[in-house]
């Protein structure tokens, strides 16, 4: 699922002394952290791991030309275009905990209509890319994208086109 975008986030440092008085002498524990593994059914290959692997840099990087890269743009809408890239900007902020790429659930349907307009995914729908981003409550967020091959074969994230 598309996550439409957040904005991008600034962040202030400010330091302040601290109080005068006995300083305690064990910080608070830290919140239980959820962890996530890969399930079985996760896609081994070598296309599936170069296509975590650029994700994964390009995230690193905070590259969005490098995620532009990664997605298949063939007849998506400037407005679908601009969802996808603000889903991706979204999630920079976070530190990635998992990631890996699942076979696509055959009961699931991967069009949806928006303002009278039927849309789906632009690439035959075989895999899906799961990350899941470390949350500062110790907790996990899923971001997933259908992913499909393009014509030369390699992963890409298939994003939603109009249908004629």
């Amino acid at each position: 699922m598309i996550i439409p975008g957040l904005f991008a986030l600034a962040s202030l440092t400010i330091l302040v002394a601290a109080p005068p008085g006995p300083r305690p002498s064990t910080p608070p524990p830290a919140p239980p952290r959820t962890v996530i593994s890969a399930p079985p059914d996760e896609d081994r290959s070598p296309a599936a791991a170069a296509f975590i692997d650029a994700y994964g840099r390009a995230h690193a990087a905070r590259d969005v030309h490098a995620f532009e890269k990664l997605v298949e743009w063939t007849d998506v809408t400037p407005s679908m275009r601009q969802a996808l890239l603000r889903s991706f900007e979204a999630d920079l902020s976070q530190p990635i905990q998992s990631i890996y790429v699942t076979p696509v659930d055959p009961q699931e349907v991967y069009s949806f209509t928006l303002h009278s307009v039927t849309y789906r995914p632009n690439l035959e729908p075989i895999r899906v890319l799961n990350i899941w981003f470390e949350m500062p409550d110790g907790g996990a967020q899923r971001t997933s994208y259908v992913v499909g091959r393009a014509t030369d074969l390699s992963y890409r994230i298939a994003a939603a086109a109009p249908v004629p």
